[in-house]
Order: structure tokens, then C-alpha cells, then sequence
């Protein structure tokens, strides 16, 4: 019932919102309010949404700035500013480090892999097509397309973690794990493929709806649309093991033998392995607005005050110097912990890539939105 209320008063700071850009309702579709249903565990409160919308500029032909909390609509059509709020809210991951390589998307929507190419994996299938989100795993990559919003893989295949059940499936989010596949088909459900061992691709209840999942090593994590996160697969370090299955997040990440998440409060939780430290925030009440587990340790952006909004932190393992970032002071907007080397976007756009530089995963040659 709280979750009713909280979603119709929701819907009712939208439309409140909408004549803060002098928006009109007659040329839009009823069919995308809906769609608010998954966006709405996404806000810190729901003031956010007012502050996100009237940020819109009323010109058109403005920019976004390298203020987050600015936007700016190319049109006001409804179906448009609920894809913008979307990503403001849960950016769709537009690079992703994987096990010694790495995917982005570039400013024309192609992707590109580079890095290690072991078994076709920095092969794109098809160079010219758009996607909207990528994510590399192990030996494969995994992106959304920008066209039909279908899933495409490619790379290693041994273990059928690029044979996507039904290629027909629109996809609203997607994760690749060392050798397994999630992602979220556009009913909300997951669908999960690939290596089967510990059960990290049986979703446990196959009806339930989420908003964001994350495939890790050996188990899989997603939060569902009532806020809360459920893991399945390997816990053997009770990677799986949610500390307080009642509490909300706004974005889990599964990595290699732990998981970290941003709760409701925007502070972040680990469980897992501990032994690299990767599972010790350092310091408990600073507040994220993105995180990632990678391959025993974690990087995550701060968003704590106007000194160190943007900035990365990392903690955990730091071989190759992974952990740290080559422009600390700087701004970030994504961030992507992979095996031995992080990746991140700036604030202008700009990509960079830091930690191990065996095969040339953090040599960078593209440039991002």
C-alpha cells in the first residue's frame, strides 16, 4: 500500500512538475506513465523529480552543462522526458571494463571494444549499428540496441552466455558476468543464460519485476521494483547474503566474490568477501551516486558536498593501481571496475581509464557524451 501511495504521489509531482517547462499533455502518449513505476526507487525523494524536470531548459537548442543536476530536451515529447529521467536517475552504463578489455559507447551510439581479443570479444558483430547500453564481461560483451531495444552478444561462447533466449526479447537492462548473462526484458522480469553452476542464472521467483540487475563471477544480484535486492548463485562468502533484505537501494553491483549497493540514503553496503577490503567503505556515512564491484575491490562516485561531488573512491585491492583514478580531483559521471584496470566518463564527456595496461584495456580510442 505504501508503495501505491508513493507511486501515485509520484505521478502527481510529475504532471506537477511538467508546467515548470510549459509542457502540454495533448501531444503525448498515456501509454509511458507506466513507466514511472520503475523509476520511482530511484529517487532519493520525491522532490528530486520536481528538481530534475524544472531543470529542463525552455531552449531547445541548449546543452546540458557539466551540472548533473541540468538538463535539456531536445523536444518536449512525454515519451522523451521519461528516457531523460531515466538516465538521469540510473545512467545506462556507457562504458564497461571487463576481464582485460574494454566496451564504450562513442557520441555516434557505435560501440567499440579494445583490449585483450581473445575469442572475438572486441569484435563488434555489426560496427555500424547504435546500441544504448554495453557491458563486457569476461570472455563476451553484451549491449542493448538503440533501434528495437533487442540484446546482441559477442565473444566467448562455451558456455552459451551469448545465446540470447529469444532474440525477438526487448530489453531494458543488461548485465554480462564472467560467463553468464541478465537482463531485464521490457515486463520488468529477468531472463538470465549462460554457466548454470551454483544456480547464478534461475532467477528464484521468475515473476517478479525489477529495475536493475547485476551479473557478478559465480551469483547474480538484482533490486526489485518494491526497492529491495534478492542475489542468487555462489555464497560461499555470503556474497548473496543481503545484510537487510528490508531495506531499499537505488543501484546494486555484483562483482567478483562480493556485492556493494547504494541504499535509499545514498550511503553505500557491502557483503561478501572481506580479506582485500574490499567490503570496508572507508568511511560509512559519505553518499554515492554510483558504485561498482570489480575484481576484489570496489570504486564507487561521491556525492557528498560541492568539495567532492563527482569524485571517485576506490577501496579493496589496488594491484596495478586500479584504485586510483588518474584525475582525482575530477569530476565523474560513470564508473566501471573491471578485473585489473577501472574505468570512468568525465564530466566533459571525456573517457579514462586507469590500472593494469597488459593488452591495452585502459587505452582509451573514442570519445564518450
Amino acid at each position: 500500500m505504501y508503495q501505491q501511495k508513493k507511486l501515485v504521489f509520484l505521478v502527481c509531482l510529475f504532471f506537477m512538475a511538467l508546467t515548470c517547462i510549459g509542457f502540454s499533455l495533448s501531444s503525448s502518449g498515456s501509454a509511458d506513465i507506466p513507466r514511472l513505476h520503475s523509476l520511482h526507487s530511484y529517487l532519493h525523494n520525491e522532490a528530486d523529480l520536481v528538481k530534475v524536470l524544472c531543470s529542463a531548459s525552455s531552449d531547445s537548442s541548449s546543452s546540458s552543462s557539466s551540472d548533473s543536476n541540468t538538463l535539456s530536451f531536445n523536444s518536449y515529447n512525454f515519451s522523451n522526458i521519461l528516457s531523460v529521467l531515466a538516465d538521469y536517475l540510473v545512467p545506462q552504463q556507457k562504458i564497461s571494463a571487463g576481464f582485460h578489455f574494454t566496451c564504450g559507447i562513442s557520441t555516434d551510439s557505435t560501440v567499440k571494444c579494445w583490449g585483450k581479443g581473445s575469442y572475438g570479444k572486441t569484435e563488434i558483430p555489426d560496427p555500424a549499428e547504435a546500441y544504448a547500453q554495453i557491458s563486457s564481461g569476461g570472455e563476451h560483451a553484451c549491449g542493448i540496441l538503440l533501434t528495437g531495444s533487442t540484446v546482441k552478444c559477442w565473444g566467448n561462447d562455451d558456455e552459451s552466455q551469448c545465446q540470447v533466449p529469444d532474440p525477438a526479447e526487448t530489453y531494458t537492462y543488461i548485465s554480462s558476468g564472467f560467463d553468464h548473462t541478465c537482463g531485464i526484458v521490457n515486463n520488468g522480469t529477468v531472463r538470465c543464460w549462460g554457466n548454470k553452476l551454483f544456480g547464478k542464472t534461475r532467477v528464484p521467483v521468475p515473476t517478479e519485476t525489477y529495475s536493475q540487475i547485476s551479473s557478478g563471477f559465480n551469483h547474480t544480484c538484482g533490486i526489485l521494483t518494491n526497492g529491495t535486492v534478492r542475489c542468487w548463485g555462489n555464497s560461499f562468502y555470503e556474497q548473496c547474503q543481503v545484510p537487510d533484505p528490508t531495506e531499499n537501494y537505488l543501484q546494486i553491483s555484483a562483482g567478483y566474490e562480493h556485492t556493494c549497493g547504494i541504499l535509499a540514503n545514498r550511503t553505500v553496503k557491502c557483503w561478501g568477501r572481506k580479506d582485500h577490503l574490499e567490503c570496508r567503505v572507508p568511511i560509512p556515512s559519505e553518499t554515492y551516486t554510483q558504485i561498482s564491484a570489480g575484481y576484489n575491490y570496489t570504486c564507487g562516485i561521491l556525492t557528498n558536498d560541492i568539495l567532492t561531488n563527482g569524485r571517485v573512491k576506490c577501496w579493496g585491492d589496488n594491484n596495478y593501481n586500479k584504485g586510483l583514478p588518474s584525475y582525482p580531483a575530477e569530476t565523474y559521471v560513470q564508473i566501471s571496475a573491471g578485473f585489473e584496470h577501472t574505468c570512468g566518463i568525465l564530466a566533459n564527456g571525456a573517457a579514462d581509464c586507469w590500472g593494469n595496461s597488459d593488452f591495452g584495456p585502459v587505452q582509451v580510442p573514442i570519445v564518450f557524451r
